[in-house]
């Protein structure tokens, strides 16, 4: 089984989820002409790999400060 394995529905998602799956799953943002060809214009001039582990790390902290805002008060 690969990343791209069809089961799994990764081809059929857009372009901003198959990114953010294969970055925190592999560690790599896709350089594919379908994936060139569907970035979206205001990440022409990007750094892809460094904007999805941005992004990865801002969820992270959301997440991580509502498990502790969820906490809070319980003992």
């Amino acid at each position: 089984r690969t990343y791209i394995d069809d089961a799994s529905g990764f081809l059929g998602r857009n372009f901003l989820v198959r990114n953010v799956t294969l970055v925190s799953r592999m560690g790599f943002a896709c350089r594919c002409a379908r994936c060139h060809s569907e970035r979206p214009q205001d990440l022409q001039n990007v750094n892809l790999l460094q904007f999805f582990k941005s992004f990865l790390k801002a969820q992270a902290e959301k997440e991580a400060a509502k498990a502790g805002g969820e906490g809070a008060g319980k003992n």
